[in-house]
């Protein structure tokens, strides 16, 4: 049997309640939360409404910036509140921009290795996603922060 999983990150206009019976109907196995359906969730909802629907929340994603001011921060409570759901998996963007200069890049690597520590602590999974207008845009930089990032709770997105 052929399974799918489903990110709500494009749903984001509608309530997680209201379409994940279809997306089970239609043969959907798995979920990934888009930010706007996991900000707010609470762990007996999440626990219910994959009871109710036979989905399971597989991982949460994010755009926030890594490199902004609180980026870590805000990241860190990504993680916490995917322990908290029981969620295995948390995908973010690289952040910076493909402009971003060596000390940006230095910063994001840190901070990424900092969080993939702490992911390792929750028994989580941290993977970045590469993508246009973010630092890691291109093979270069992806390969710069695997190189730098060697852990079996780090992992590519895309």
């Amino acid at each position: 049997m052929t399974k799918y999983c489903v990110s709500t990150y494009p749903l984001s206009a509608f309530p997680l309640d209201g379409f994940l019976g279809e997306l089970a109907a239609k043969g959907i196995s798995t979920i990934e939360l888009g930010t706007t359906h996991f900000e707010a969730l609470e762990a007996r909802t999440a626990a219910g409404l994959q009871a109710d629907t036979g989905l399971r929340f597989k991982s949460t994603l994010t755009t926030a910036d890594i490199a902004g001011e609180n980026g870590l921060e805000e990241q860190m409570a990504v993680l916490n509140h995917a322990q908290e759901l029981s969620i295995p998996t948390v995908s973010i963007s690289s952040g910076g921009t493909e402009d971003s200069d060596e000390a940006e890049i230095n910063l994001i690597i840190d901070r990424l290795k900092t969080l993939t520590q702490e992911a390792e602590k929750r028994k989580l999974k941290l993977s970045f996603y590469a993508h246009r207008g973010w630092m890691a845009y291109n093979l270069e930089r992806c390969e710069r922060i695997f190189e730098a990032i060697q852990s079996d709770s780090f992992g590519y997105y895309y």
